[in-house]
């Protein structure tokens, strides 16, 4: 082979292999940053490093309450909705947030009127176990009443107490001495006799 021959041969694969790394190279791992302008000068700052992206959860303060997502709310005037779990706590300030309720299937916190909706189940979760409260949602729920006299009417599941089956018909929230707790007023079935659990009486569901 003629020496010019080879030389050409070898500069068009080395030109080849050349491209192959810088595209490669440059387009999995690094971007060309854009120029920067200062008055009649352009600036070309070298590659930057392409740096991971995380989604923070998004936490809303309504009355006192946190929802918390681990993913975003999606806002419009002062609606927030999300199809993500909700858990819904006091907001702790510098402590800790400490869940007591989740919302489940489509939830939205209107910050303007005070009041949420889920179509999914609604649960307790102080104690750190699961318990279904609600099945079928709940709707237009007034937080003000949630974490004072509690949200009357209601429609529950039957909850297993100390072996008897109790059937609640109001939900509240209260945070006493930093214990938050979930309280539920409703009747006890005893016997065959339903047995009402009202006035200055509840039964409580948190981590103690």
């Amino acid at each position: 082979m003629k020496p010019n021959t080879f030389l050409r041969k070898l500069f068009s694969s080395y030109s080849r292999l050349r491209r192959y790394l810088d595209f490669h190279f440059s387009s999995r791992w690094f971007r060309k940053a854009p120029a920067l302008r200062s008055g009649g000068i352009v600036f070309n700052p070298s590659l930057e490093m392409l740096e991971g992206r995380y989604a923070l959860s998004s936490d809303i303060v309504v009355g006192g309450l946190q929802f918390r997502v681990p993913t975003d709310f999606v806002s419009q005037n002062g609606i927030y909705s999300t199809s993500s779990v909700v858990d819904v706590g006091f907001a702790p300030g510098s402590g800790t947030f400490r869940p007591l309720l989740q919302l489940n299937g489509n939830v939205s916190i209107d910050t303007n009127q005070g009041r949420f909706s889920a179509t999914g189940s609604v649960s307790a979760v102080a104690s750190g176990s699961t318990v279904t409260l609600l099945s079928a949602g709940i709707n237009n729920a007034d937080i003000s009443a949630l974490t004072s006299t509690g949200l009357p009417g209601l429609t529950g599941t039957d909850v297993t107490v100390k072996g008897l089956t109790f059937k609640l018909n109001s939900i509240s929230v209260i945070n006493t001495n930093n214990l938050p707790t979930v309280r539920l007023q409703g009747a006890v079935d005893l016997y065959g006799m339903s047995i009402a659990v009202n006035d200055a009486n509840y039964v409580q569901i948190n981590s103690s």
